[in-house]
């Protein structure tokens, strides 16, 4: 009759290798691979939220340009007169749209800043973006004023940059630095200085019948 041993005679089960060996190694692995794909994982952070910073600007001047074409078609030619525009009348009008949004009061540019847009007379209207509640970078600035000024007959940077509502200037973007005004050539040089400052403002008027 077979019987089993117990007593680490020869033919007993070989020896298992310890665990926590194999447990050590696999900690240290686990380690390693942890701080590798974290590395990866700030690297790769950094480039899409630059990547995605530059999109938003380029998204967002496109828009305001598109914005101000809708304007020109619902309001100066369907009203007649851009006297009484008004940020509501806009979102009433559903031409609030991405990356612009209404938030019930005010419409906000794509980094949540109030955006002041009002007209005046019946060939004057105006916007500025930009500001201190979100502070947008010198190279956003720079991308948003130089699609405004494909259409916009003045565009202003610079975080003095704001809309008058009174007087002979109201309706219009005043202060900061001019980087288009009329048909004179634009001054880069402007844009530049206006958008390097803290909380700049990009501020546009139109001129459209």
């Amino acid at each position: 009759m077979n019987q089993i041993r117990t007593d680490g005679a020869a033919g007993a089960p070989s020896a298992i290798p310890s665990s926590k060996a194999a447990d050590g190694f696999a900690l240290l692995e686990l380690m390693l691979v942890v701080g590798v794909v974290s590395i990866l994982l700030a690297i790769a952070s950094g480039v899409y939220y630059k990547t995605r910073s530059s999109i938003s600007a380029e998204e967002q001047g496109q828009r305001a340009v598109e914005l101000a074409a809708d304007i020109r078609r619902f309001i100066g030619k369907g009203v007649g007169t851009y006297a009484g525009l008004t940020p509501a009348m806009v979102a009433n009008l559903g031409l609030v749209r991405p990356p612009f949004r209404w938030d019930g009061t005010n419409i906000r540019d794509a980094w949540g800043n109030t955006v002041a847009l009002m007209g005046q007379s019946p060939w004057v209207y105006s916007m500025t973006l930009g500001g201190a509640t979100s502070p947008i970078s010198a190279s956003d600035c720079a991308a948003v004023a130089s699609r405004l000024a494909n259409t916009g007959y003045a565009v202003l940077t610079g975080a003095s940059v704001y809309l008058s509502t009174g007087g002979a200037s109201a309706g219009w973007v005043q202060g900061g630095y001019t980087y288009k005004y009329g048909n004179q050539p634009v001054t880069q040089s402007n844009m530049t200085t206006g958008c390097a400052e803290a909380n700049t403002v990009v501020g546009v008027t139109f001129l459209e019948r």
